[in-house]
């Protein structure tokens, strides 16, 4: 039969009609260029490409979709969840999106390879100071001569964020847990000086070898007291260093003025470091 007809429609053509509850409806069909039906029938799986049938497969995406954003935000309100079932949850978002992208592991992959040797230090704003301890040598109680040694070599750990990194010494201080006045310095090794020794009460003397390590010294010349304690600092000084390993600087109190110290735990030296 034609697809057209021509108004008058002539006696015995058939005409759609649906009954509901009595009455009769036009039964109205929305067809393609092809005279395939575009609507599709509202039924639990309508067919492909139609319109129905497009609507239900992006209503299926969704709900998977959002099992997995549920499953994301479940772990999110749940303590110590493993790194395991969170990346799952990405893996299926990822599978969902196509198969031509990467997985979380090659973008694992990728970034760690663009990533150079070294300290990875991303995401920090604003200042950052580090605070190195150079421990609370043993000391006399007699009285020191200016140019002993006062105690041992210090090791001011965590110096710097990573093995061989830098830095600048922005501050140093001498907490005493007596009053003292006399001036101190500090020098500063950036290794190990092995070749040298250092010993308390002893004048101070570096090896040749260990001249190349010396990065410089800090005068404590500012005491004040803390009722019966008292702080040696110098801030500001500015002095750079680069290590050859490790995080650790190392220094050596020396004493330029006689001094005598109340316990043989009078001092505690520190480093307020900028680091590079």
């Amino acid at each position: 039969m034609a697809d057209n007809v021509t108004t008058p429609v002539a006696d015995g053509k058939v005409l759609a009609f649906k009954d509901l509850a009595g009455i009769l409806f036009a039964w109205n069909l929305i067809a393609d260029a092809a005279g395939q039906d575009a609507m599709g029938l509202a039924t639990a799986s309508p067919a492909a490409n139609t319109l129905l049938g497009r609507l239900k497969a992006i209503a299926d995406l969704l709900t998977s979709q959002n099992g997995y954003v549920d499953g994301l935000e479940a772990l999110q309100t749940t303590a110590n969840q493993s790194l395991a079932a969170i990346v799952g949850y990405v893996d299926g978002l990822e599978t969902l999106q196509g198969a031509g992208n990467a997985t979380l592991a090659t973008i694992a992959a990728a970034v760690a390879a663009s990533t150079p040797a070294g300290e990875a230090y991303i995401g920090r704003i604003g200042g950052d100071v580090l605070t190195a301890p150079g421990g609370t040598p043993a000391v006399a109680t007699t009285a020191y001569a200016a140019g002993n040694v006062v105690g041992s070599l210090l090791t001011f750990t965590g110096a710097a964020r990573a093995a061989a990194g830098s830095g600048l010494i922005q501050a140093a201080s001498v907490l005493s847990k007596s009053v003292q006045t006399a001036a101190l310095d500090l020098l500063i090794f950036s290794a190990n000086p092995s070749a040298s020794t250092f010993t308390d009460k002893a004048t101070v003397a570096i090896n040749a070898a260990d001249l190349d390590k010396l990065v410089g010294v800090i005068h404590l010349t500012d005491w004040s007291a803390l009722g019966t304690a008292s702080i040696a600092q110098a801030i500001g000084g500015g002095l750079p260093f680069k290590l050859a390993a490790g995080t650790s600087l190392y220094g050596v109190l020396v004493a330029r003025a006689a001094m005598t110290l109340a316990s043989t735990s009078d001092l505690t030296p520190s480093l307020r470091i900028i680091p590079g």
